[in-house]
């Protein structure tokens, strides 16, 4: 009887913790970016020379002889290219037509262009920070004294750019810019995720990176965590933070998220054929977040990994959330118990410090909901940012979740 247990045992840890990365095309070289246009149904790979096209479940390779570094859609045919390699003008910006495949030189520019960027109205670069309505006609902008732009992240009408000595804001799609208060500099990336959260990284160069976060587009920011050699971040459609290492030094490589809940990091390391990592991008597959990882020697993704590491397993897990979210200036707070138990539920800032105490009580199991009018211990309202809610069951944390209040 006591092997048929353990047996079992294996079995649910096998079943809880396992994931398989799946790889795209067969790429054997460095890939920098992967673009997916479902709505013409093809599919591009940026690499070190140029790019793979997928127009028919074929990949084609179309030499140029430059590294494209980032891909932006320009309209139902033409690709925006963005060339990193370059200095001294001898970078550009590239259309690439889909149906001749063929290059065509849109500007060039003095340094190479790190990241390419698009909202409704406009299209921007990092570099030096360039600007466009329609993809094609290019103004460069220099209202940072000549820094160069490490990153530019977009969120609506927010356009965020990092330079060697601060972090920089707009609310007018980049037209006028305001400082961060107070200065944080050298930050290598900035990466919006779908809540309208910023995080940003220094580079991997410093021995101990910090990961930083701002709930306020990018005007104030908190520390998040600390790590050697981080190379690079990225965030899943949930809005989950990724961070990955790029192989040097020697000991530092992989993929590996960041749990709120346990502020730790879990890491994806396991049958990832290479863990070189080039650049970490959101996916999704019939609706389930998944992760993209460009490495050194390949193209691979991950979908299963929520299932795999975050406990979902677990037949009494608690569940906690919010509808809706983001809110002004209510939201419905729902947990489900599985057994009859005193309850506290409480808000708090982003600081960690307690807002309010909703509920202290004896709850039966089951499904419950609590209103959350906005509103601090002694009835003032709060203002705009992201705010924690957590879970006590019979005193111990259970459930800690994440709720927006846009005013």
């Amino acid at each position: 009887m006591k092997y048929i247990i353990t047996l079992i045992i294996i079995l649910i840890f096998l079943n809880c913790h396992s994931y398989e990365w799946i790889e795209i095309g067969n790429f054997n070289e460095p890939v920098w970016k992967y673009y997916n246009d479902e709505n013409n149904n093809f599919q591009v790979v940026g690499v070190e020379e140029g790019l793979y096209l997928n127009t028919n479940e074929n990949w084609e390779y179309c030499y140029r002889g430059f590294r494209v570094f980032d891909i932006a859609d320009l309209d139902s045919t033409n690709l925006l290219l963005a060339d990193a390699d370059g200095s001294c003008m001898s970078a550009g910006l590239w259309k690439f037509d889909i149906e001749t495949n063929d290059y065509s030189i849109v500007m060039w520019a003095w340094h190479g262009l790190k990241i390419l960027h698009c909202n409704d109205n406009y299209y921007y670069i990092a570099g030096n920070y360039w600007q466009s309505s329609n993809g094609l006609d290019w103004s460069i902008y220099n209202y940072w004294n000549g820094d160069f732009v490490h990153s530019v992240a977009v969120y609506e009408n927010h356009v965020i750019v990092s330079t060697e000595n601060n972090v920089y804001i707009s609310e007018d799609e980049g037209i006028t810019f305001i400082p961060a208060e107070p200065e944080i500099a050298n930050i290598s990336d900035l990466v919006f995720n779908c809540d309208g959260v910023l995080y940003a990284r220094t580079p991997y160069s410093f021995e101990e990176s910090t990961i930083y976060v701002s709930y306020d587009f990018g005007v104030t920011w908190n520390e998040l965590f600390y790590g050697n050699y981080i190379g690079r971040i990225g965030v899943d459609s949930s809005g989950r933070l990724f961070v990955g290492w790029r192989g040097y030094p020697e000991d530092y490589s992989g993929i590996a998220y960041w749990d709120e809940q346990s502020q730790s990091l879990i890491y994806l390391n396991d049958n990832l054929p290479n863990l070189e990592i080039n650049r970490i991008q959101s996916f999704e597959i019939n609706g389930n977040p998944s992760v993209i990882c460009c490495t050194q020697e390949g193209l691979f993704y991950l979908t299963d990994y929520v299932s795999a590491n975050n406990n979902e397993c677990d037949i009494n897990k608690i569940t906690i959330s919010n509808f809706p979210n983001p809110f002004n200036p209510t939201t419905t707070i729902e947990f489900s118990i599985k057994n009859d138990s005193n309850i506290e539920l409480s808000i708090y800032n982003i600081k960690g410090q307690k807002i309010t105490t909703l509920i202290q009580n004896e709850f039966t199991k089951g499904n419950h909901s609590i209103i959350w009018n906005g509103d601090d211990n002694k009835g003032n309202l709060v203002s705009s940012g992201l705010y924690l809610y957590k879970l006590n069951v019979n005193g111990k944390t259970e459930a800690v979740n994440k709720c927006l209040l846009l005013k």
